[in-house]
């Protein structure tokens, strides 16, 4: 273990870290550590532990402890085959009207037709609240802290009443599939509460048994019985006495020094009866006992940190700045609204973004969904699932590059079972061969069209955006096993769709029957049916081009790679046919197939622009005329008011990231911080947590500091002139299997390390194409690396 994790264990374990001097400890951990003098009032200040599977948000009440609990599979209901019977005879009618020009009665047909049936999927629903009820005053509290140590990922609350000093700590165990909370007082006997367990829709029944010191919850999904559940609390304290509440739904500690309380859920998602998932909850919680506080969690500890601390980015020290605590920080920042006054709270929201793709993506788990695994509302907005037109995608964008593949494979597997329905959809929408998924999917894989409005809905691309993630994995990983037996069985079925469902334009392009660019839409032009009306559907927009792009050309990489020839060649005769991005008068990229005006322009998605970031399609590397016009564009949007949630913003850092303007994407990162935090570091849109703005800034922060899209591993590429001046990152990863650390002083790069993990051609670039040297020889083209051999990168 890491020296720095086995102290700040130790020091949490002794409660030492927590009853710190508040200036020493916050600078010294001002990276790395959430705290705070107060308990959460609300939801969005809770500090979340989260095992992949498990997720808990602890608020640290001091008089009645509130912790909301969450399994991702606990959901609303069951499958139901959404595909309108309408869509499949109305399909070629809306394709006819498009091609005949009137634009505006394609889109009511549309939205008239094709939308599914009902139109709203299952949702994400939490698992209900545990309460401690300690009965103590809070007026009498002193030195109050709780915090989330992002080294350890261990969430500590002290506080002390008179002379008792009570800790709490709460932990998400991985390799035992559990989470534990601890209570101490440290003067023997002073413990007393009172637990309980509840949910506030669809709970069955609750049960409290003293015997077995247990708190069993029943409970299922709001709309039908398909996802019944148990939930089960089980004490554990050798002082003290533990009864039951006359009602029989709470247990009673009286007289207790150090108890632990342990959590699991399972259901009928992942089994075949109550019996046999009651039986794996037992087993997990008497696996937890049997091994005891200390091993349960220094094991939690050991697990998570063996993947936190694979990267470690320095921005520099936020001095006097970083000492106080994370909501006064928030707080600060947004008054003087710029990375200089507190670097490190940047580098904290980084830690976090990771901490929290860790937390909620472990394999076994299902995936990241819109909130992660954390939510308390039974219909949360957008149902807390699976949205495939940037949030899914932006969750993972941190997986590879800061080494935590491993957090990609539950999306892989959930994409097996999005394939399987996707495969439904394409028969009965479209009469389609291959699978197709439109923007949003949930538990179950559902790939119907969600809503009835065509500027998010007509989107056929849900399913092969995602899929360019399989494509990402493999240029990283280099597995070929996993290309054969994972990635192209499910591209090779994506462009099987695409084969029915493109046609060739006037042009000689192959573009989409019909399609959007998400989520934004466009004027009915002068000489059209409708003139002046507003609408979503197109056929061949930028979007749907580009992601075709980077389907048929990954799918033809990886089939080359591992020497498959099936379907190659086709491949390569429609990826020549697909229409590279234009450029309209305006200087800018177009959006849709023909010179358009946007009904909004500053509209939050810039779907236009995947071609730059996720894609690779549009770099200054390869074609300046088109980067540049990629650049007026994301001007112009923001410009125009764009820009203006979490998310969007972190795909707006990436893509500057990726045109090299470095000083406009710190502008951007300011922007979200000052704008879009809240106090936990949850990123919000519109006041509502959702995770992808978390992880995207992850992922757009490494695109400053390495690139390896464009052919070469280029080496701070987007480095800011004006702040940021001295930092370094190590433990990045490059496509091609480099592990790449990089340092920079006075804004400009100083020096980098690269490790080839499994040999290859090594491309390299630094800044903006200044000389350097390998090994202290100039470097003047590729060369061959041995696997495990390091290369000092120097000028």
């Amino acid at each position: 273990m890491d020296a720095r994790i086995f102290l700040r264990a130790a020091a949490a374990a002794s409660v030492l870290l927590l009853c710190f001097v508040e200036y020493a400890s916050a600078k010294t951990f001002a990276s790395t550590l959430l705290w705070y003098k107060t308990p959460a009032g609300i939801f969005n200040e809770g500090l979340p532990i989260g095992n992949g599977r498990l997720g808990a948000n602890v608020y640290g009440s001091i008089s009645k402890e509130q912790i909301a609990l969450n399994e991702d599979s606990f959901w609303s209901g069951g499958f139901r085959d959404r595909v309108s019977s309408t869509a499949l005879p109305a399909f070629p009618t809306v394709v006819n009207t498009l091609e005949g020009g009137d634009l505006k009665a394609a889109d009511n047909l549309w939205n008239s037709n094709m939308t599914g049936n009902p139109t709203w999927e299952q949702c994400f629903q939490p698992a209900g609240t545990m309460f401690v009820d300690f009965g103590h005053n809070a007026s009498l509290a002193q030195n109050y802290n709780r915090s989330l140590d992002l080294l350890t990922s261990v969430n500590t609350v002290t506080y002390s009443i008179g002379s008792i000093l009570y800790t709490r700590q709460a932990i998400a165990n991985n390799p035992m599939d559990a989470l534990g909370f601890r209570y101490q007082a440290n003067t023997t006997g002073s413990l007393n509460f009172t637990l309980s367990f509840t949910r506030g829709q669809a709970l069955r029944s609750v049960n409290a048994d003293a015997s077995t010191r247990t708190i069993t919850l029943r409970g299922g999904g709001t709309l039908d019985k398909t996802l019944e559940f148990t939930a089960k609390l089980k004490l554990v304290t050798m002082t003290g006495t533990v009864t039951a509440s006359s009602d029989g739904t709470s247990l009673i500690v009286n007289g207790a020094t150090d108890v632990q309380v342990y959590f699991d859920g399972e259901g009928a998602f992942r089994y075949s009866s109550q019996a046999t998932w009651e039986a794996v909850i037992d087993s997990k919680l008497n696996a937890a006992i049997t091994a005891g506080w200390n091993s349960f969690y220094q094991q939690a500890i050991t697990d998570y940190s063996s993947l936190a601390s694979r990267v470690v980015l320095d921005l520099g020290n936020s001095g006097s700045n970083g000492v106080v605590e994370t909501r006064a920080r928030v707080a600060n920042w947004k008054k003087n609204n710029h990375l200089s006054t507190d670097p490190e709270l940047l580098t904290l929201l980084y830690n976090y973004g990771r901490f929290t793709l860790i937390s909620s993506s472990r394999p076994g788990s299902l995936p990241s969904n819109l909130q992660g695994v954390w939510n308390d509302q039974f219909y949360p907005p957008w149902s807390s699932k699976y949205t495939l037109n940037i949030n899914l995608e932006m969750n993972y964008w941190p997986a590879e590059v800061t080494n935590l593949p491993e957090t990609h494979l539950p999306l892989f597997d959930f994409m097996k079972s999005m394939q399987t329905r996707g495969q439904g959809v394409a028969r009965s929408m479209y009469g389609a061969n291959g699978w197709v998924c439109h923007h949003n999917a949930d538990i179950w894989g559902d790939c119907a069209p969600v809503d009835s409005n065509t500027y998010w809905s007509a989107n056929t691309m849900g399913g092969a955006w995602v899929s360019l993630h399989l494509i990402e994995h493999y240029r990283f990983s280099g597995n070929n096993s996993f290309a054969t037996n994972v990635a192209l069985p499910i591209l090779s079925d994506s462009l099987s769709f695409f084969y029915d469902f493109l046609i060739l334009n006037d042009r000689g392009y192959y573009v989409t029957s019909y399609g959007a660019s998400p989520e934004n839409a466009y004027l009915v032009p002068n000489g059209y049916p409708s003139n002046g009306s507003v609408v979503g559907i197109d056929q061949g927009t930028a979007h749907d081009r580009q992601v075709l792009y980077e389907l048929f050309k990954g799918f033809i990489e990886l089939s080359q790679a591992t020497g498959s020839t099936a379907g190659v060649a086709k491949a390569q005769q429609y990826l020549s046919k697909i229409e590279p991005p234009n450029i309209g008068t305006t200087g800018y990229i177009l959006e849709w197939s023909k010179e358009y005006t946007e009904n909004e322009p500053g509209h939050r998605h810039l779907s236009h622009l995947l071609a730059v970031y996720p894609g690779a399609q549009i770099s200054p590397l390869l074609n300046q005329t088109l980067a540049n016009a990629a650049l007026g564009s994301l001007n112009h949007r923001l410009s125009s008011g764009g820009g203006n949630m979490g998310w969007s913003r972190a795909w707006t850092i990436a893509i500057y990231a990726r045109l090299f303007q470095g000083d406009l994407a710190a502008t951007s990162i300011t922007n979200l911080l000052t704008n879009y935090i809240s106090s936990n570091l949850f990123d919000l849109n519109g006041g509502v947590f959702q995770i992808d703005g978390n992880l995207g800034i992850v992922g757009a922060v490494c695109e400053m500091l390495l690139q390896s899209h464009a052919g070469v591993v280029h080496l701070a590429p987007a480095l800011p002139t004006t702040t940021l001046p001295t930092g370094s990152v190590t433990g990045l990863v490059a496509r091609g299997g480099f592990v790449v650390d990089v340092a920079w002083s006075n804004n400009a790069f100083s020096s980098a390390t690269i490790k080839s993990s499994r040999g290859g051609t090594l491309a390299l670039r630094v800044a903006g194409g200044i000389s350097f040297k390998v090994n202290g020889a100039a470097y003047t083209t590729p060369f061959n690396t041995v696997a495990g051999q390091t290369y000092q990168i120097t000028l």
